[in-house]
């Protein structure tokens, strides 16, 4: 497949090096003929993933307090399969590329979705004026619960959770690309359709990598090929050469509307499913906590999206210059402040207005969604940057960099924010259900959003090492070392904002992680070792990626890897106050074991 960008892979190293290394790819024959007098060829693959848990989560998944647990069981087991079509004609190729994905409900996931439907959490009693839980004691609530049920102190079923297993990884047959490239025209270059533009490093720190959102449900930010959980666009891209000037320059422009809206920004695992952040497997935020909202007044998929980028060298240098005006890649909160009367929560009506987040200031406009505590919003963002890399000979080095300047970044605040919630008991014999109290819990980033200056860059530094003498390898060892540094200019501590939105860790002027990877070959590049690994220096939270890759002449690859992770802090349910979990601590409990097993044509 033919792409118009240089794109690099994990951790910074050149992407083709990277997906060799994990045996991802390699060079292959496809299978070519002729349409129409026309070039055409056919490639893809057929692959299966599975994982397993290397921890038990230990979160309740019901009111007794009985652990999801998880520990040796199959995490994942997708069947995935790819098929890409080109046509080659005289200025003129097409392209369509296809996939098809399905899971088995394992046991581990059936169990997490029952526990998502009733999204356990531990309130504590509100204070007056409204009744408060410890009027009646411990109370139960949901399907089948009463007040003489054996509850676990404090646990509240809150019914706000719902199916997400066939949306999550049941993908189906999709579309993922279809552009036609035009080179008619001397200097230009045109494609049009639905396709993908990366910017930048494509590892899990992606800095300049902005034009689209990633789909980090099914898979993390580990997944080897950015293009997998990249979202592609229905985009026109242009790139107009200008050797006078050694470089190019590539105009964008993103129609709103044309895409769905599932198409855009970041989509976490926020249903509870196998990589939502510790701890909450089983608690669903986006059914009817904090749905997602793609036509607010801070950002909306309808409206345009367009940008530019300046590529070139300059002596020996490198680099580029880039601008992005569109919907930033996270998604932010806007918190609800009031839950007016005769709005419904849980299926039932509820009989008088609460002002169940005291500390909410919404962004822009009050949520109109059903959402207790607020909706997630991708609010438009403008976006200049720029990449450099040069050779140094003297290290015998590859140096290279990014940086990302967003002015007036949002930002949610309030690392201590208590959340008013109605607890029911639907099955009383009465019309409708009673209110028997309330409970709070405490959900960090809704009290609002602020907007800050951020700068967010890279250094990093890519050398090949002679280890063949020390470890037998064939050749040289490819070993890469980078920084990156997210920073608030105008910081204020005072401002309270949070890492991570739902943890009460506050967030520093600087946000800094540092990473680093190394590629072995042995038996003539058939096998394939490497590590990786990475350190949070705020929190000291880490990761460490041991992998293998073994491959079998033309067509077959055959990968385990092991996803290790090294936390300072763990929480043990959603709801109660915690100050202590940065955005690597969000893994805790969460390290797994991988193979993927592929047949490429």
């Amino acid at each position: 497949m033919t792409r118009v960008t240089q794109t690099r892979g994990m951790f910074g190293m050149p992407l083709g090096l990277a997906l060799f290394a994990f045996g991802s790819y390699s060079p292959q024959e496809v299978a070519a003929f002729e349409v129409f007098g026309m070039d055409a060829e056919v490639s893809g693959y057929v692959r299966n993933h599975a994982a397993i848990n290397l921890e038990d989560k230990k979160v309740p998944q019901n009111v007794e307090g009985e652990e999801i647990g998880g520990q040796g069981q199959l995490s994942m087991n997708r069947y995935q399969g790819l098929l890409n079509f080109q046509l080659d004609g005289d200025n003129v190729r097409a392209f369509v590329s296809t996939r098809y994905a399905t899971e088995t409900k394992t046991p581990y996931l059936k169990k997490l979705e029952r526990a998502s439907k009733k999204t356990i959490v531990k309130a504590t009693p509100a204070s007056a004026p409204v009744p408060v839980l410890s009027a009646l004691g411990p109370v139960c609530q949901g399907e089948g619960a009463l007040p003489s049920r054996n509850c676990a102190p404090g646990l509240i079923q809150t019914d706000l959770g719902g199916e997400f297993l066939d949306d999550y990884y049941d993908e189906g047959l999709v579309l993922r690309e279809a552009y036609a490239d035009f080179t008619g025209v001397n200097r230009l270059f045109l494609r049009l359709g639905r396709q993908q533009v990366v910017w930048g490093e494509t590892d899990f720190f992606r800095i300049t990598d902005i034009v689209h959102g990633y789909d980090q449900r099914w898979r993390s930010f580990f997944e080897l090929e950015n293009e997998e959980l990249r979202k592609p666009s229905t985009l026109a891209n242009l790139i107009v050469e200008v050797p006078e000037l050694a470089g190019n320059l590539q105009l964008i422009y993103k129609p709103g509307g044309i895409d769905g809206s599932e198409n855009y920004g970041n989509e976490l695992d926020l249903a509870g499913g196998r990589y939502a952040g510790q701890p909450n497997w089983g608690v669903n935020i986006t059914e009817n906590i904090a749905p997602y909202n793609y036509h607010g007044a801070a950002g909306d998929v309808d409206d345009d999206e367009y940008g530019f980028r300046w590529s070139g060298t300059f002596g020996d240098v490198g680099y580029s210059l880039l601008f992005y005006r569109g919907l930033i890649q996270d998604p932010i909160a806007n918190c609800r402040r009031t839950l007016d009367a005769g709005s419904t929560v849980q299926g039932t009506t509820v009989p008088f207005a609460v002002d169940i987040n005291p500390a909410c200031q919404p962004y822009k406009e009050v949520p109109e969604g059903d959402g207790l505590g607020g909706e997630l919003i991708y609010a438009r963002q403008s976006n200049y940057g720029g990449t450099f890399n040069y050779y140094w000979m003297f290290a015998d080095a590859v140096l290279r960099g990014e940086f990302l300047y967003q002015p007036n970044r949002p930002w949610n605040y309030g690392t201590e924010v208590p959340i008013t919630i109605p607890t029911y008991m639907p099955q009383l014999p009465v019309a409708g259900a009673i209110p028997l109290g309330w409970g709070t819990i405490d959900v960090p980033g809704l009290a609002g959003v602020i907007e800050k200056d951020t700068v967010t860059y890279m250094i990093g530094a890519d050398k090949t090492f002679d280890l063949m003498r020390w470890l037998g390898t064939d050749r040289g060892s490819l070993a890469t070392i980078q920084l990156i540094d997210q920073w608030i200019v105008d910081y204020d501590e005072d401002d309270d904002i949070v890492e991570v939105l739902s943890y009460g860790q506050g967030r520093d002027e600087h946000t800094v992680f540092l990473t680093a990877s190394l590629l072995l070959n042995y038996r003539y590049d058939t096998i394939l070792p490497s590590l990786a690994g990475g350190v949070n220096l705020n929190g000291a939270d880490a990761f460490l990626i041991p992998a293998v890759t073994f491959v079998f002449g033309d067509h077959w690859r055959l990968a385990f890897e092991a996803d290790l992770f090294f936390q300072n802090n763990t929480k043990k349910i959603f709801g109660p106050p915690e100050n202590k979990t940065h955005v690597l601590g969000t893994t805790g409990d969460s390290s797994v074991f991988l193979s993927r097993l592929s047949y490429h044509f």
